[in-house]
């Protein structure tokens, strides 16, 4: 049986390679439910010829090391951007993301308002590349691209390119964008309801505005199609 107190187990760790160390001792709790302790021979780690650690050594040099670590941070970059920090992933732009992996034409296309063709005449008057990636914007070319889409009025871009000719309210010739693009069109569905007009109405009720034929097309939102009379 087991007696209480202290019992030593030697435990030998097989190995061919490698010797041993001085005895440790490890408390350890029995099935039948007695502390003891156990005496545990360690093996000492095996090591390794001289010609092997000769081989293992110094595996690089520093240069080469800071060679890899650029190359890691490097790989998730575009392959056009030579530094890290002349890139930007993501530009903010009158409260717009904008992706700088994109080339600057269609980048800006993301903003509502600017269209392709609105678009390519603010660069050129901006001076800007538009084959250019959206990310190498430096800040001063972001600030002369807002300047050109807040008053394009001012960098002679026809009147005939602006979203907002002769405004209900001024008389000009705008070009609207984002928030106030949104604005805009609201206020003008307001102004059409209460006055009553054909347009508004049929804005209100949901039913196609311009003129289309409706006898056939437009039913996803009401049905139309008149009930077949029951057979009596």
């Amino acid at each position: 049986g087991l007696v209480a107190g202290l019992v030593l187990l030697c435990l030998v760790v097989g190995a061919d390679a490698g010797g041993y160390s001085d005895f440790t001792r490890q408390p350890l709790r029995l099935r039948g439910g007695a502390d003891v302790e156990v005496e545990v021979q360690v093996q000492e780690e095996a090591v390794a010829p001289a010609e092997d650690v000769a081989e293992v050594g110094v595996e690089m040099s520093r240069k080469e090391i800071d060679a890899q670590v650029a190359k890691l941070m490097a790989a998730d970059m575009p392959p056009f951007v030579k530094e890290k920090g002349d890139f930007q992933h993501v530009i903010r732009i009158l409260n717009t993301n904008i992706e700088g992996k994109r080339t600057v034409l269609y980048a800006l296309t993301k903003i509502k308002g600017v269209g392709r063709r609105f678009g390519d005449t603010m660069l050129k008057r901006a001076g800007i590349d538009k084959h250019k990636r959206a990310g190498e914007l430096s800040a001063e070319e972001i600030e002369k691209v807002v300047q050109v889409l807040a008053n394009p009025q001012n960098y002679d871009i026809p009147s005939w390119m602006f979203n907002r000719r002769k405004d209900y309210k001024t008389g000009k010739d705008l070009h609207l964008n984002t928030n106030s693009l949104d604005l805009t069109f609201r206020e003008d569905m307001d102004r059409l309801r209460k006055a009553r007009v054909h347009r508004g109405l049929r804005h209100m009720w949901g039913w196609k505005v311009r003129g289309q034929h409706t006898k056939t097309t437009g039913r996803g939102g009401v049905v139309i199609a008149s009930k077949k009379p029951q057979k009596k």
